[in-house]
């Protein structure tokens, strides 16, 4: 039976979080899976509740500062150092209620590539009315950076990175990517992985079918809420779950160049004083 390491990290969303374990441990049955869950010291009893379904979970208790960077590469790294022999490591968001069985479904089209793997499969998933909401990225042009999310409508387009709310990684993939980079706050570690995963000369393919719902995030009381003050805007930016200038530098410098990143990592604020 193959194995597979299920990454995740959470933070007082109890129900959530346990509905989308749930529907993964009762529903596919070709993998033997492994738990590792980043707790970031949740006040609402989470871990408890992980322990009752799923008994030899690994769970490691953050300080209540990790947010979802943090907390993967923290996963990651004892996946790394402890859980190294497993055929695939997932990634997954908590928020994602899986459907029945994917996850076999999923291991099954890796298989047919070879065991040791070279592609990185994305599940996509779709919002409660049907829509994409989250899967592979493609961007459309270097200097722009504007981009699509890429479907199951598309399996055989080559992305350049993804969202992780689920992605299977086999073990020859995941030990020469390593972890997410930790200077990383909250967003942003998944697209960053995702190119340097391109970097090392493996593919991105999105899974043919949707793989769970998962809404998209809204941008009201963002720092993208344009009907909010330029200031409260600004603050919302430079906050952990915003676009803190420091990630987005970095981010820019290293998969698209100097001359992007000095030039796009102002745009932001270009944008929040034009009222865009």
């Amino acid at each position: 039976m193959e194995k597979a390491v299920i990454i995740l990290t959470c933070y007082n969303r109890k129900e959530k979080t346990t509905k989308c374990i749930r529907s993964i441990v009762e529903n596919n049955s070709r993998l033997s899976m492994q738990f590792v869950v980043v707790d970031d010291n949740s006040t609402d009893k989470t871990a408890d509740a992980v322990r009752q379904i799923v008994p030899d979970a690994v769970i490691i208790t953050g300080n209540g500062g990790l947010f979802w960077n943090g907390g993967m590469h923290v996963g990651m790294e004892h996946a790394l150092k402890n859980l190294n022999d497993a055929d695939y490591y997932v990634m997954i968001n908590d928020d994602v209620e899986f459907e029945p069985g994917i996850f076999d479904e999923m291991a099954e089209a890796l298989f047919k590539d070879g065991a040791e793997g070279s592609r990185v499969l994305v599940g996509a998933t779709k919002a409660s009315d049907g829509t994409l909401s989250y899967g592979g990225i493609k961007y459309l042009g270097k200097k722009s950076l504007k981009l699509r999310t890429v479907g199951p409508d598309e399996p055989l387009t080559e992305c350049d990175t993804f969202n992780a709310n689920c992605v299977f990684i086999p073990r020859k993939i995941f030990l020469k990517a390593g972890s997410t980079d930790p200077h990383y706050s909250h967003s942003m570690g998944d697209f960053d992985y995702g190119f340097t995963i391109k970097r090392l000369g493996f593919t991105i393919n999105v899974f043919s079918q949707f793989v769970g719902t998962c809404n998209d995030n809204p941008t009201d009381g963002t720092w993208q809420d344009t009907r909010l003050s330029i200031g409260k805007r600004l603050k919302l930016k430079e906050g952990v779950k915003g676009l803190p200038f420091k990630d987005w530098y970095r981010y820019l410098r290293k998969n698209f160049g100097w001359d992007v990143a000095l030039v796009r990592s102002i745009t932001p604020y270009i944008k929040i004083f034009l009222r865009r």
